[in-house]
């Protein structure tokens, strides 16, 4: 697993943190009841909304990717090159910028291209915004949220499920 060593999770703002955790949660399959918490605190009524629409993200990366995405265990300091793309598109998918989210979307799916992906994208970054919560990678050393670096590749260990 290739992890982004100039970047932690604890540099990512609240509302990164918050999609973080619960991409961890969704993909591994661990207790998620923390994590729809966080989502019910944060989000009010819209919370399960935008928890299932990132669901829908993980398992369409999951169907129609070429290969498995890394993703570290919950509560690990570390991000793995597939969560900061995957980070990168939600925030692209807040800012509604198509070219970003072909781009990551084209990453995680190892070139191939799904409709649902950036439709769910779409709704995890607009209820995100909505709630008053960024889906920013903050810049460090050249990572931008708009593009990671293209020296980002994760070797794949893990699976989605």
């Amino acid at each position: 697993m290739t992890f982004v060593s100039i970047l932690s999770a604890q540099q990512l703002d609240a509302g990164a943190q918050l999609a973080l955790n619960a991409l961890r949660c969704v993909a591994i399959g661990c207790d998620d009841s923390e994590v729809v918490a966080a989502f019910d605190l944060r989000f009010g009524i819209a919370g399960r909304a935008a928890l299932g629409a990132l669901f829908l993200l993980v398992r369409e990366i999951k169907a129609a990717g070429r290969r498995p995405i890394a993703v570290a265990a919950p509560g690990s300091c570390r991000l793995t090159a597939d969560e900061a793309i995957t980070l990168a598109l939600l925030s692209a998918g807040q800012t509604r910028d198509d070219c970003g989210i072909d781009g990551h979307v084209a990453a995680l799916l190892a070139g191939r291209d799904s409709v649902t992906a950036r439709r769910a994208a779409l709704a995890v970054g607009g209820l995100f915004k909505a709630a008053g919560l960024t889906l920013e990678i903050p810049c460090v050393d050249g990572l931008s949220s708009a593009r990671p670096p293209s020296t980002l590749r994760a070797v794949e260990l893990g699976a989605a499920r």
